[in-house]
């Protein structure tokens, strides 16, 4: 009998850590997703159909997107207005296998970061095979967009952004050598700058920077009106353990990671800063003036990153570069306000299974302290 108790008390720790693990969300491109399972008929790999079954709804990078016109389009935008874009792989899985719906349809929630209820949201999809993509229905709310999908694969988050007011340009400041960003490294907030496109779910200040700057051919331009742009990157980042160590965190505690090449512009030319340096704003999801940020550089031609002065506001990372190219911004988990809504449910269930840890602990003490 007392084995029995014993083994009930094990199976209702092991029942809460698995809770546990299970609110934990898939996270991808600054957007993320619950891990509540959603009950569905799906047909596995091997052609065998379940019926009602608990699947998991799973999101990574994707590489998938439309053509602009298409996409403002969608969001009923003129042409050139700016959108934040989301590009996504999504799946269901059952016990790790991915699966495909049979007939119907399913409903999840995105967790996206700045999204309101009133914001323009489209949601594209493409089917297997297809080269065009489809809109699929969906809602906006605070923070969250809602779609139904009948099937799976590349997906496109797109957000009309709404138009920020031009902010002054600072004076220059001389003594970073004559060149100055428009932005302020200690803003607590992003309100001042004008965001362009999202990559990989960061945007980048839009607002003019005074620099002197070299073009290709060689040319100086003094007090130049420079703007940052950024692309997709070829996926450089620092191991793990440099990461960890530049975070503060200890080893596998997580930490969500941005990548994208970086260049200095001007009138949509490419130039290299000549001296000095310029700091920059970038929107990172769910930052805070709290969150541990680390920014690293590599350096034209050097395979060896530079982690570069950073400082995190709320909703932004400014970071002082005093040259380009490719860049990697790393927030540790758990100190950005963009989580899960599960996340606060989680953190309890770990607490509950730390409690059931004790006492079975000290049922076992008791149990051996009765056979004496």
């Amino acid at each position: 009998m007392k084995r029995m108790k014993l083994g009930a008390a094990a199976a209702v720790l092991c029942l809460i850590l698995g809770m546990t693990a299970q609110a934990a969300g898939s996270s991808a491109s600054g957007v993320q997703i619950s891990q509540d399972p959603i009950t569905a008929t799906v047909v596995k790999a091997d052609g065998t159909t379940v019926e009602s079954a608990q699947v998991i709804p799973v999101i990574e990078e994707g590489n998938t997107e439309a053509p602009a016109a298409t996409v403002e389009s969608a969001l009923g935008i003129g042409s050139g207005e700016k959108y934040a874009s989301y590009k996504l792989e999504v799946s269901l899985e059952l016990n790790g296998e991915d699966v495909k719906l049979s007939g119907g349809s399913v409903t999840m929630t995105f967790q996206i970061p700045g999204v309101t209820a009133n914001s323009k949201v489209a949601v594209l999809h493409w089917a297997d095979g297809s080269s065009e993509p489809e809109k699929l229905s969906a809602t906006a709310g605070e923070g969250t967009v809602t779609a139904t999908f009948t099937s799976f694969s590349p997906v496109q988050i797109v957000v009309a952004e709404a138009e920020q007011p031009a902010q002054p340009e600072e004076p220059s400041d001389s003594s970073n050598g004559g060149n100055s960003s428009s932005s302020s490294s200690g803003s607590s907030n992003g309100s001042q700058y004008n965001f362009g496109n999202s990559v990989g779910g960061v945007q980048v200040s839009q607002n003019p920077i005074t620099a002197t700057v070299v073009k290709a051919d060689g040319t100086t331009v003094e007090n130049a009106q420079t703007v940052v742009a950024i692309k997709e990157g070829n996926g450089q980042v620092v191991d793990t353990k440099t990461a960890e160590s530049a975070l503060g965190i200890g080893s596998g505690a997580g930490y969500t990671s941005y990548q994208f090449d970086a260049s200095l512009t001007l009138g949509g030319e490419k130039v290299s800063l000549k001296g000095g340096n310029v700091t920059v704003a970038f929107r990172v999801p769910g930052v805070t003036a709290n969150s541990k940020v680390a920014v690293f550089h590599w350096a034209e031609g050097s395979a060896k990153p530079e982690r570069l002065a950073a400082i995190a506001g709320d909703g932004i990372v400014t970071v002082t570069f005093t040259s380009f190219s490719p860049v990697q911004i790393v927030v540790a988990n758990g100190t950005a306000a963009a989580v899960s809504p599960k996340t606060a449910e989680g953190n309890e269930l770990y607490m509950a299974a730390a409690v059931a840890v004790i006492a079975l602990t000290g049922f076992a003490v008791c149990m051996k302290k009765a056979r004496y």
